[in-house]
Parts: C-alpha cells; structure tokens; sequence
C-alpha cells in the first residue's frame, strides 16, 4: 500500500512548482507587454513630430 503523505506531499510539491512557472511566466507577458506599449508610444511620438503635430 502507498505511503499517502509521501504521495500527499509529492502532489504538493508539484503543485508549488506549477505555480511558481506559471507565476514566472505571468510576470515575463506582463514585461513583454509593458514593453510593447512603450515602443508603441515611440512610434507614435515619432510619427507625430514626422507628421509636424504640435507637441
């Protein structure tokens, strides 16, 4: 018969792990995404000054 804490707290374990990834990669699409909007705005500004908008 299986041990059921050491099955009990493998599953735990396992389940800390995938939180912690999945935390990670939260944070790495937030990161990607705040730096998309900051070189969208970039483009944006430069295209303004292009066009000859007041600033």
């Amino acid at each position: 018969m299986p041990n059921t804490d050491k099955l009990s707290e493998e599953k735990a374990e396992e389940a800390i792990t995938k939180a912690n990834t999945d935390l990670n990669d939260q944070g790495d699409i937030a990161a990607d995404d705040a730096g998309g909007t900051a070189a969208a705005h970039r483009v944006d500004e430069a295209l303004e000054k292009a066009q000859g908008a007041p600033d």
